[in-house]
């Protein structure tokens, strides 16, 4: 993103949450709950602000305000599209793989490019498309076959990511937190299999996130290739989630992860 977009980007941000984000080697105050890492392709993007700024170098303003929110973000307006009020019986259990992400801009530059030439080839059939945002998923599989075969799953992607988080909003506004939780599931499911930027030890916190009691829907958080996972859990057992987490992911990886809880009423 550029420094122009990112100001006004921060702009959007503190307006509506009355913050500004501060920098921070990971998360700048704001959790991607689903749509990581879809500006370029000016899609949309669903964010919380985090009510801790020890480990995500937030400053925030108006606690109460930032924590119980999730929005919807427009990566091509730079606007907020709608929000929803997170349920207070469930948390945000933030797990750091501890896998380093120093080296993965040119995988990240990779993607971006196949990215682009999907959009390029779909064009060809479908010339009023400015960006994989505009491509339904119709849209995709009637071009499946113009298409590179790592440029399509790329695509399908990120096509896949602006679709679910429509529905994250309205399983939220429903109420259905277990509907809300299994589209993170999908969504880390297509990071892994699709756009391919997860690594074994993000994919071990999310296999053991559906063992362990408490949890509704875990996936990576970010650009991935490492980095953190979001986990939701209730309230009640957040605790004992994050207590039992750690210790099987520093069985399976000698590694000692570190948990933040955060979000909620």
């Amino acid at each position: 993103m550029s420094i122009a977009s990112q100001n006004k980007t921060n702009g959007k941000f503190q307006d509506f949450f009355r913050s500004i984000q501060g920098v921070a080697a990971c998360v700048s105050g704001r959790i991607e709950v689903l749509g990581n890492y879809t500006a370029y392709n000016e899609g949309l993007v669903l964010s919380t602000a985090t009510d801790k700024d020890s480990y995500f170098s937030a400053n925030l303003v108006d606690e109460e305000i930032a924590k119980d929110n999730l929005i919807l973000c427009d990566f091509r307006e730079f606007s907020i599209i709608d929000k929803v009020k997170f349920s207070p019986d469930y948390l945000f259990v933030i797990v750091d793989s501890m896998v380093n992400q120093e080296f993965v801009e040119s995988d990240y530059k990779l993607r971006r490019e196949s990215c682009e030439r999907a959009v390029e080839c779909i064009k060809k059939k479908y010339p009023r498309i400015k960006a994989l945002r505009d491509v339904s998923s119709v849209m995709l599989k009637d071009v499946k076959n113009l298409l590179d075969l790592t440029d399509y799953k790329r695509a399908s992607h990120i096509v896949s990511e602006n679709d679910l988080a429509l529905k994250c909003m309205q399983a939220l506004k429903d109420g259905d937190i277990e509907r809300f939780g299994s589209y993170l599931y999908l969504s880390n499911e297509s990071s892994r299999n699709y756009f391919e930027n997860s690594c074994h030890e993000l994919d071990y916190l999310v296999e053991l996130s559906k063992s362990i009691p408490g949890c509704v829907g875990a996936r990576l958080s970010g650009l991935g290739f490492g980095g953190i996972s979001i986990h939701v859990v209730k309230k009640e057992e957040a605790d004992r989630y994050s207590a039992r987490i750690a210790t099987a992911f520093k069985l399976l990886t000698n590694t000692e992860p570190q948990i933040i809880v955060c979000g909620g009423g």
